[in-house]
């Protein structure tokens, strides 16, 4: 498989999964979570939006 064509694949699901609508957006205390000396880890079941949340 050449180069150029993993480059362009990559490129058209990238674009195409930016583009896709987030749903119904969750209730995060984001304050809460962005203090710099924690660690955070999303986990959870396979499709279960630990993507679409941190995206």
């Amino acid at each position: 498989m050449e180069t150029s064509y993993l480059q362009r694949l990559i490129n058209d699901q990238r674009e195409e999964f930016l583009s896709k609508k987030t749903g119904t957006p969750p209730e995060v205390a984001w304050n809460d979570l962005l203090d710099p000396g924690r660690i955070i880890a999303f986990t959870g079941i396979r499709r279960c939006g630990k993507s679409t949340l941190l995206r």
